[in-house]
């Protein structure tokens, strides 16, 4: 019984901070909608640029595309190529998407793993982004990858749990946003 509090509190928590990841990359999509409508307002209105502008606009890019990952994967919203696999009966379609989260967890685990050195790496020479106007630390700038591939890990993970669990019912498992899975 516990245990299954202690899960239920972690999941909680972990499903909050993907939220609010996701309204970080929401934050990051209207920056650059309003900072490309600043800088066109400028370019064509005084013939002024903003230093650095396209460089943060590159690296907001990639940081709203692995802080909003994890979200979008729990709410279904990832693309599914199931034309062969909805002919399956439900039995194994629930096989087959458990395999399939299952190695995307593995992929994310990897894309964590080798990030997370890389990072370290960086961090510890020092290095700067040199071809960057604004010139930032460099794993500041890839540290969100080591970190939305984790996110991405463990809701791959709970993804393949639900599927696993669902493999012997005659229904096929759905995406739904409250319980990843019924």
């Amino acid at each position: 019984m516990h245990i299954k509090k202690w899960v239920h509190i972690v999941t909680k928590y972990f499903d909050s901070i993907v939220f609010i990841f996701a309204i970080a990359s929401i934050i990051l999509i209207a920056f650059q909608f309003l900072s490309v409508n600043y800088a066109v307002v400028l370019r064509y209105g005084w013939g002024l640029t903003v230093k650095g502008l396209f460089d943060t606009w590159e690296y907001s890019m990639l940081y709203m595309t692995f802080l909003g990952a994890a979200f979008l994967l729990k709410m279904g919203g990832h693309v599914n190529l199931d034309l062969l696999v909805k002919r399956l009966r439900p039995k194994f379609q629930n096989l087959l998407n458990s395999t399939m989260a299952a190695l995307s967890a593995l992929g994310c685990l990897a894309l964590t793993v080798y990030g997370s050195r890389i990072v370290l790496t960086t961090f510890l020479a020092g290095e700067i982004m040199e071809d960057s106007e604004i010139q930032p630390p460099e794993f500041v700038i890839l540290m969100v990858i080591p970190l939305g591939a984790f996110l991405l890990f463990i809701q791959f993970a709970r993804i393949g749990y639900g599927y696993a669990k669902a493999a012997g019912k005659k229904e096929v498992a759905r995406m739904v946003d409250k319980d990843i899975l019924v």
